[in-house]
C-alpha cells in the first residue's frame, strides 16, 4: 500500500502491505519476494517491538510493540510519539532522535513510557534513521527492561541501606561525613546512638526478638528527623545521624525527639523494652574533622551508656515480671494458689525449710518464659495446634536465660528449664525422667496440673476436685511421680486452695 493512498488518520489495513511502507537506506533497489516474506517474518514476530516514526509520528508498529504499550495498531497509527513518554524523559527522548536524524551515533538509550492502563514501564530503546516513503524516518527497537530496573533499583538500594531496618548502611554514612566536610554544611550536627540490653534480650528471648528490637528502635530514631538528616545503622547495635545546617540547640532538640519516640514506643510495647544511651557533638567550622566529631559523639554516648547500664538491667527484668503478673491476673490468682499447693506437699515430702523456699520462688517464676512467646498463643481461647505446642515448649528455656541474668532467680534458671519434665522421660526440654527430674519440678508438675484442671481456662472448663484427683492417678508413674502422686492424693482438703 503506497503512502500517497492513505487518507486522513487511516492506518495501514493489514500487516502483509509493510513491505511496501518500508525500504532500508541500503537496499535501494525493488525487494525481492523471497526477502519480503523474511522481513514480514522478523517484523511480525520479532520478541522486540519495531514501530517507525516519521515527523514525529508513528507510522507502523509490530505486534510486541503493542503489547508493550497496551495499545492497538490503530490507536497508535499518527500519534504524537510523545504522547507515550513519560513526562520526565520527553527532552531526553527528543534528544537522542534529533542527533540521530542528524546522522550522529546513537548508542542503546533507557526511558520511561506510559502503557495505555497508566502504568509506567522502563524501556531500551535504539534508533536508526531510515527512509520510509522516500522522506527521512527513525526505525526504532524497543525493549522491556522493567524487571531489570527494579532488580538494579533493588541492589542500589541494598549498596546503601542496611537490609533489617531499612537505614543507611555504614558505607553511605561515610561518604555523607566526607561530602559534608567540605564545608557547605556547617554548622553541622552529629549523633550516635546505642541499644542497650540488646545481648539480654538476645541471650534471653532470642535474636528475633532482638532484630525486632532493632527495628523498632531504627523506627523511633528515624522518626525523630528530617528527611534531609542521614539516619544509618552503622554497627550491630549502634546508630550514627548526620543533621547538615544544624546549630547547637537543633541539635539538643533532636536528642529531646529520640528520647520522647522511646517513651513512646515504651508505652504501647512492655518486652522487651527500648532503652537507648546517645552521645552527639557539633562541628560549627569547615575545618571540624567529621572524624573527630564522631569520636566525640561516640565518646559522649559511652558515658550515657555506663552510667545507666545498671538501670537498664533493672528496667529488662521488671518488664518481664510486669507481663507475668498479667499473664497471672489473666489465670485468676494461679501463682499465688500454686505457691500454697507447693508448700502443702513440700512439707508433705519431708522437703527442709531451703528446698521449700525454692519451691515457692519456683511457683512464682517458672512460667517467666512465656514473656517471649506470642501473647496470641498464651492466651489462644482453643487447644493449640502442634506448631503453635513447639512455640509455646520454648517457654523453658526462655525463661531458664531470664533466671541467668537476674541474680535472685539464679538458684532456681536451673528448676525453671526443667519443670516440664515427666517421670518417664516423655517431657520437654530434655526428656529426663525418673530421680533425674529435681524433686521441686516433680512437685511442681503435680500441683500446677491439678491448679489447672480445676480453675477456669479459655478452653476449658474446671474439674471437681475428686476427678482432678482421679486424673493425677491416672497419669501416676508416667507424668508424675508416683511417690508424690500418694503424698498429694493424701493431703487434707482444707490445705488446698479453693478452686476457681
Amino acid at each position: 500500500m503506497k503512502n500517497q493512498n492513505h487518507t486522513g488518520d487511516q492506518p495501514p489495513h493489514g500487516l502483509a502491505d509493510i513491505r511496501d511502507e518500508i525500504i532500508v537506506l541500503d537496499n535501494p533497489e525493488m525487494i525481492h519476494n523471497s526477502s519480503e516474506d523474511l522481513f514480514r517474518t522478523l517484523f511480525v514476530s520479532s520478541p522486540i517491538g519495531i514501530f517507525i516514526v516519521q515527523d514525529g509520528r508513528f507510522q507502523a508498529v509490530n505486534p510486541q510493540f503493542q503489547v508493550l504499550t497496551g495499545f492497538s495498531r490503530r490507536e497508535l497509527y499518527n500519534l504524537d510519539s510523545m504522547t507515550i513518554v513519560f513526562p520526565d524523559d520527553r527532552d531526553f527522548v527528543r534528544q537522542n532522535a534529533t542527533r540521530m536524524l542528524k546522522g550522529q551515533q546513537t548508542t542503546p538509550y533507557e526511558y520511561r513510557i506510559i502503557t495505555k492502563d497508566g502504568s509506567i514501564k522502563w524501556i531500551l530503546e535504539t534508533v536508526a534513521a531510515i527512509q520510509y516513503n522516500g522522506r527521512p524516518a527513525s526505525l526504532g527497537n524497543f525493549m522491556d527492561i522493567q524487571s531489570l530496573k527494579q532488580t538494579e533499583e533493588k541492589l542500589r538500594f541494598l549498596s546503601m541501606h542496611d537490609p533489617l531496618t531499612g537505614l543507611y548502611n555504614r558505607m553511605y554514612f561515610e561518604e555523607e561525613m566526607n561530602r559534608i566536610q567540605s564545608g557547605r554544611f556547617y554548622p553541622v550536627g552529629l549523633l550516635v546512638c546505642d541499644i542497650d540490653g540488646l545481648k539480654l534480650v538476645n541471650d534471653t528471648l532470642g535474636h528475633d526478638s532482638g532484630d525486632l528490637l532493632l527495628i523498632s528502635a531504627s523506627k523511633a530514631i528515624k522518626k525523630a528527623f528530617r528527611e534531609s538528616d542521614v539516619v544509618a545503622r552503622v554497627g550491630g547495635d549502634e546508630f550514627a545521624i548526620l543533621l547538615p545546617n544544624a546549630p547547637p540547640p537543633a541539635v539538643e532538640k533532636a536528642y529531646q525527639r529520640i528520647d520522647n519516640a522511646i517513651k513512646e514506643y515504651n508505652l504501647s510495647q512492655k518486652v522487651p523494652p527500648l532503652s537507648i544511651s546517645c552521645g552527639y557533638a557539633t562541628g560549627m567550622k569547615p575545618s571540624t574533622s567529621m572524624i573527630d566529631l564522631f569520636r566525640e559523639a561516640d565518646n559522649n554516648m559511652y558515658r550515657e551508656k555506663r552510667s545507666r547500664r545498671q538501670t537498664v538491667r533493672s528496667l529488662i527484668l521488671s518488664r518481664y515480671i510486669e507481663v507475668l503478673r498479667e499473664l497471672d491476673f489473666a489465670a485468676d490468682g494461679h501463682l499465688e494458689r500454686l505457691r500454697q499447693l507447693v508448700v502443702a506437699l513440700g512439707a508433705a515430702a519431708g522437703l527442709n525449710d531451703h528446698a521449700i523456699s525454692r519451691l515457692t520462688l519456683l511457683a512464682e517464676y517458672h512460667d517467666i518464659g512465656k514473656v517471649g512467646v506470642d501473647s496470641q498463643i498464651v492466651f489462644k481461647p482453643a487447644m493449640l495446634t502442634p506448631e503453635e505446642m513447639i512455640e509455646i515448649r520454648r517457654h523453658c528455656e526462655i525463661g531458664h536465660r531470664i533466671a541467668l541474668i537476674s541474680p535472685d532467680l539464679v538458684p532456681i534458671s536451673d528448676l525453671i528449664l526443667k519443670h516440664h519434665e515427666w517421670w518417664n522421660g516423655g517431657g520437654y526440654p530434655l526428656g529426663l525422667r525418673g530421680e533425674e527430674i529435681p524433686v521441686e519440678c516433680r512437685i511442681l508438675v503435680i500441683t500446677d496440673a491439678y491448679d489447672v484442671m480445676t480453675s477456669n481456662r479459655p478452653y476449658k472448663k474446671p474439674l471437681p476436685h475428686d476427678e482432678a484427683l482421679a486424673e493425677l492417678r491416672k497419669c501416676s508413674a508416667t507424668q508424675f511421680d508416683p511417690h508424690l502422686v500418694d503424698l498429694f492424693l493424701n493431703l487434707p482438703q482444707h490445705a488446698l486452695p479453693a478452686p476457681v
